[in-house]
């Protein structure tokens, strides 16, 4: 994991992103929150796996698909994404 800190931009962009996500989430609307969290995945920094907001953008990802009931064939579009920053 990176000692760096994400710039206050896009870190504030990915806290936008994942509590708009959060709120679609809480409202039901799961595939509209995947939309904004992965509207924070896409910008992260590469390598994603080194950043810390990964594994929460990863996280609520995750929650959404399950709330959402998703089967074996849609999790395949995503299951890609899964790995956690180690430290």
């Amino acid at each position: 994991m990176t000692t760096a800190e994400l710039s206050s931009t896009v870190h504030d962009a990915i806290q936008h992103f994942c509590a708009d996500g959060d709120a679609l989430a809480s409202a039901g609307r799961y595939e509209e929150a995947i939309a904004e969290y992965n509207r924070a995945w896409e910008i992260v920094p590469e390598p994603k796996s080194q950043w810390n907001a990964s594994t929460w953008i990863l996280a609520a990802i995750g929650d959404a698909a399950f709330l959402a009931n998703y089967t074996p064939q849609r999790k395949r579009r995503w299951n890609t994404r899964w790995f956690v920053p180690t430290r």
